[in-house]
């Protein structure tokens, strides 16, 4: 599986049922085995796809909607496999699935609990996350299958003052997410 930046939106895209392939194939990695736990405390599992299909003019709202289901996936898969094992009582396993760009999307498990903790905390001057309570489920909007899983949604808002360039968004987390705030 391989991800890929991709600058030139007018090129086609090739392959684009492979790669389908590739991302319905996630909830499956681990098979039966929970991850262990790594010395930076956190493991990431990126879309493996090309950006160009989730992102700009040839992103296609379908080819998008299996991306997140497979990440939805892919987090309920890994919460089963974390089970009630004493061992990772204090591992949280979330997806994120980030608006516009959702090539930044990803499922990530945390064995760090001080990084968990201050995780959600965007309130710098350069990134703030703001919870939106009144935003409605991605979920229910995309029709997706969300195993029951937690979900919140922040606003996300990234200011580069060297640049003076700032960008809005939306991640919407699902799984071990902090209480609306």
């Amino acid at each position: 599986m391989a991800r890929q930046l991709n600058m030139q939106w007018k090129k086609k895209l090739r392959g684009v049922r492979r790669r389908l392939q590739d991302v319905l194939a996630m909830p499956t990695l681990y098979g039966e085995d929970f991850p262990e736990s790594n010395r930076w405390g956190y493991l990431d599992f990126k879309l493996p796809v090309n950006q160009a299909l989730v992102e700009g003019p040839h992103a296609k709202l379908g080819f998008m909607k299996q991306c997140a289901q497979s990440l939805l996936d892919l987090c309920a898969r890994l919460h089963e496999l974390k089970g009630a094992d004493p061992a990772n009582a204090n591992t949280k396993v979330f997806a994120s699935i980030d608006f516009p760009g959702m090539f930044a999307s990803r499922v990530t498990i945390v064995w760090d609990k001080d990084y968990y903790d201050n995780f959600f905390d965007r309130t710098g001057p350069y990134q703030t996350w703001e919870p939106r309570s009144d935003e409605p489920s991605l979920v229910k909007r995309w029709e997706l299958d969300g195993h029951n899983l937690s979900e919140l949604c922040f606003k996300e808002k990234i200011v580069d003052v060297g640049e003076d360039l700032e960008f809005e968004g939306k991640i919407y987390f699902f799984g071990d997410v902090p209480q609306q705030r």
